[in-house]
């Protein structure tokens, strides 16, 4: 399936790409695919809005489509890795689950852009419970509160963004140890409580802004040059704004695409940077990036 991406058309080979992440979601089986995209078929990167299920037109749709009480909870940089613990959860709490599967997210996948494409200038406005254009008769509420102490009010449409887990993705120690945190939390009866309590009176859509690469284990980019620009453009991102005079860094296959006004790092490359290149980081273009997993669930 992996090498027929490329003779298939944008549609059918997003489809396929998608259909692979959600059989094989462990970075060693995304990382064959993910050479593919990169050395030979990053025209792909293109299409990639065009052709696969938005994650922002979803959670608009999600609430325009119930009748009923709805809340959506956005579990801030969960990735496609923790979509079984969601789905396991919930089967052994005997939940309904409805709908499962993967969601594109906005470029760059960035908290910030997340927030705008819902209509806020910034994450912190759901702290205060604002409104947006697009979510009018929405109650928004953020945090970063252990789950057993964040509260749930009556409303019957919530949306509430959780900063966990990106509250300890930059400053995990070793991948090893983020994933084993997050596990903690995602299996524990504070999680689930929390949501129950969305649940009570409502559908609920989990889901996330943004996913992560590991990128412990991304190769270092061996030409010297193309190194040293890449440092110097991206630092410790792998994101940057265009300007007027961009050019991007030459190099066959690319290093970077040019996207929504954006420049983006592509695939699974990494340069050194001052105070080191982070070992979980977002915002570039890989499948863990910029794919985020999503469950309805009901009682």
């Amino acid at each position: 399936m992996i090498r027929n991406i490329l003779t298939q058309s944008p549609k059918d080979a997003w489809e396929a790409i998608r259909n692979y992440i959600v059989s094989n979601n462990n970075d060693k089986d995304i990382s064959r695919l993910e050479n593919i995209l990169a050395g030979s078929a990053w025209d792909l990167w293109n299409t990639f809005a065009e052709h696969n299920p938005s994650a922002i037109e979803n959670i608009i749709g999600f609430y325009e489509t119930q009748s009923i009480g709805a809340a959506a909870l956005i579990l801030d940089a969960l990735s496609l890795r923790e979509l079984p613990l969601l789905i396991d959860g919930a089967n052994k709490r005997r939940l309904n689950i409805m709908q499962s599967g993967i969601y594109a997210t906005v470029l760059p996948a960035e908290t910030t852009v997340f927030a705008n494409a819902l209509g806020f200038s910034l994450r912190s406005d759901l702290e205060r419970g604002k409104t947006s254009k697009l979510l009018p008769d929405v109650y928004t509420f953020s945090s970063g509160l252990p789950f057993a102490d964040c509260e749930i009010s009556p409303q019957v449409k919530i949306l509430y963004w959780h900063q966990f887990p990106d509250s300890i993705l930059h400053n995990a120690r070793t991948p090893e140890t983020f994933k084993r945190d997050v596990k903690q939390k995602l299996t524990s009866d504070d999680f689930w409580q929390f949501v129950d309590r969305l649940l009570t009176g409502r559908k609920l859509l989990i889901t996330s802004d943004h996913g992560y690469a590991i990128t412990n284990d991304f190769v270092e980019i061996n030409d010297s040059t193309q190194h040293d620009e890449m440092k110097q453009i991206y630092g410790q991102k792998r994101f940057e704004k265009l300007n007027a005079n961009t050019e991007l860094v030459p190099s066959t296959p690319p290093l970077e695409l040019a996207l929504n006004n954006y420049r983006f790092a592509l695939g699974r490359r990494k340069w050194r940077a001052s105070g080191g290149y982070p070992a979980l980081q977002h915002g570039g273009l890989s499948l863990m990036e910029c794919f985020t997993p999503f469950v309805i669930l009901t009682k």
